[in-house]
């Protein structure tokens, strides 16, 4: 009797022991699961974060940061999102889009470079956590013609400076009573030196064949990650281009996430001749 029952409580130590074994292995491994085994929703996030020191219509020097959150393909209003410990605040009154989580305080100052934490947390349905870098700040250190006086069929060229954990390029310009509109040229850098050239079309935005003479502010956006280019339209002088394919797949969450450090504009003036 004494061993029968010794037995089966060795054996159900085991098993239990097996349990918490395989519960460690498979509960902390860093992928998205539901806090709530039997309430499993599918998430999508997408969005971006921006760093701007450019002093004009955008108003200062800011950091902003937009999320649009979905469950099962319906927006989700009530989940608390925090960036770097900050909660930010669902569809502010005051905010330039509806909808979304953005800085209840805004502008918000001009981040340190590093990497910063999104934490998602949908009440006992999903949490969840989310890296993104912020890059450090760079320059543009020339422009072709040095002059700064472009003619007709001829071409500008623009450098700068490189930043840490740039992942990528765009090279920007636009009129300058044109920056925030959605309007203006944009393209990402292909190759990987730190210098790219403007084709023709870049100054003429009513697509002919004269260009669109006068000022004309340049910019190189440095990137990370997968920005959202709608979302971040009024936030940035020049629409971002096109939009790149997702880089969040976890099991319950997918999406797109990035973020685009601005550089100080420049400038160019286009003349017939």
């Amino acid at each position: 009797m004494n061993y029968n029952f010794q037995k089966f409580t060795y054996y159900g130590l085991m098993i239990l022991l097996i349990v918490i074994a395989l519960g460690a292995m498979y509960g902390c491994n860093g992928s998205s699961s539901p806090i709530n085994p039997i309430s499993v929703n599918n998430y999508y996030i997408k969005g971006f974060i921006v760093e701007n020191p450019n002093i004009d219509k955008a108003g200062v020097d800011s950091t902003q940061i937009v999320l649009s959150l979905k469950r099962n393909d319906t927006v989700l209003s009530t989940a608390q999102i925090k960036f770097n410990n900050q909660t930010l605040s669902f569809n502010n009154p005051l905010f330039a889009l509806d909808s979304v989580y953005s800085f209840s305080d805004f502008p918000t100052p001009l981040l340190s470079p590093q990497t910063y934490e999104i934490v998602i947390n949908d009440s006992l349905n999903y949490l969840d956590t989310i890296n993104t870098i912020i890059t450090d700040t760079f320059s543009i250190i020339q422009v072709f013609p040095e002059q700064r006086i472009l003619t007709p069929y001829h071409y500008a060229n623009i450098s700068w400076n490189s930043a840490s954990n740039v992942e990528g390029y765009v090279i920007a310009a636009t009129l300058r009573d044109s920056i925030y509109t959605g309007f203006g040229f944009s393209a990402y850098v292909t190759s990987q030196t730190n210098s790219a050239t403007y084709p023709l079309e870049a100054f003429r935005q009513s697509n002919l064949d004269v260009p669109d003479t006068g000022w004309y502010y340049l910019y190189v956006y440095g990137y990370t990650g997968v920005p959202d280019s709608a979302l971040s339209e009024k936030f940035l002088p020049v629409r971002f281009p096109t939009q790149l394919l997702d880089n969040i797949n976890f099991d319950h969450l997918k999406g797109h996430l990035g973020s685009i450090v601005v550089s100080k504009k420049d400038s160019i003036r286009i003349v017939l001749q």
